[in-house]
């Protein structure tokens, strides 16, 4: 299963790219991004639990029961890989936007400013895809309620 292989990664964090980045965004950065996939990786872990934990008594059901339980787990599951890919452009956005912001504001072309603008954009863009996607989490021990502006 495709959704399967996507989740179970490695996570961001661990392969050190999350880790080195900083909180020069407003809202966002490292934390923002860990909490993110935690949360993410808690909700499939808790579909593929509840499938099995429940698949003997689905299956007893009968029709069409297990046929509907599995389909919305497996919809939970894309979910979370789609979570996650938005998660990781994020991350991505901000590691190359942060590498801009470190180069001399004066003395290049005007297509690297550009290209520069463009990837302000771009993180700004993927930061209010993840804030929209962490309000989910609001009720959450760890939830910051900074990343959310009021």
């Amino acid at each position: 299963m495709t959704t399967q292989t996507t989740l179970d990664r490695t996570p961001l964090a661990e392969v050190g790219r999350i880790k080195t980045m900083t909180a020069e965004t407003p809202r966002g950065g490292a934390e923002f991004a860990k909490f993110l996939l935690a949360r993410i990786a808690e909700d499939a872990d808790r579909a593929r639990t509840f499938l099995a934990d429940n698949h003997e008594a689905l299956k007893r059901a009968g029709a069409p029961w297990p046929s509907m339980a599995l389909a919305g787990v497996e919809r939970v599951l894309a979910e979370c890989a789609a979570k996650r890919a938005i998660v990781e452009r994020y991350v991505d956005n901000l590691d190359l936007a942060l590498s801009y912001r470190k180069l001399p504001t004066t003395g290049y072309a005007a297509a690297d400013r550009l290209e520069h603008q463009l990837q302000e954009a771009r993180l700004a863009t993927s930061l209010e895809a993840c804030v929209a996607l962490v309000a989910v989490y609001a009720d959450h021990p760890d939830y910051d309620d900074t990343w959310i502006p009021r």
